[in-house]
């Protein structure tokens, strides 16, 4: 479970401010995105030569597989300080958040991700055909990543150590 720090209010509801700028960093991400998926065809067509229909059609091909593999591959929801859930290969899993008195959140879905991939990757197989008892696994060293992340300042100077996530598992184990 998170514990608030003292000085975080209690109340859950955001504050006018806090919307308008959730709101402005959306739309700065979206406008990078929108503009990108504009000049993306003309890049392919003025600058590459590629015929119209030609790069509409490997557009729409991408944008199918995209949604084709996604499914099939996995996927990762994450929840904050209640953990994160995945589903792999017809196994669908939950696993609880660690409680921890976190100093700052910044960078703590980045890490969450590269805790995943991290495991994943050791793993060396196929991410889409992961045991419930190896997606459990990957999950809890991902929420470890997290939860370490959010004791320090900042998200760089945060991140954890291998041995660090090791050490916090170990302190945890059962948890």
């Amino acid at each position: 479970m998170f514990r608030r720090p003292p000085s975080m209010p209690t109340s859950d509801k955001l504050t006018l401010g806090e919307k308008l700028c959730y709101g402005c960093g959306d739309f700065a991400c979206l406008l990078c995105w929108q503009t990108l998926r504009v000049f993306l065809p003309i890049l392919y067509i003025d600058v590459f030569g590629i015929p119209a229909g030609a790069a509409g059609a490997g557009i729409l091909f991408s944008r199918l597989l995209d949604g084709a593999v996604d499914p099939a591959v996995g996927i990762v929801i994450t929840d904050g300080e209640h953990g994160s859930s995945a589903y792999s290969a017809g196994s669908a899993v939950m696993v609880p958040g660690f409680a921890v008195t976190a100093v700052d959140t910044t960078g703590c879905g980045d890490e969450f991700l590269a805790g995943l991939l991290h495991q994943v990757l050791r793993l060396r197989g196929d991410p889409g055909r992961l045991s419930r008892e190896t997606l459990v696994a990957v999950c809890r060293y991902a929420n470890a990543v997290g939860a370490l992340n959010s004791l320090k300042h900042g998200a760089s100077a945060a991140m954890p150590t291998g041995d660090e996530v090791k050490q916090f598992l170990a302190s945890r184990e059962g948890g």
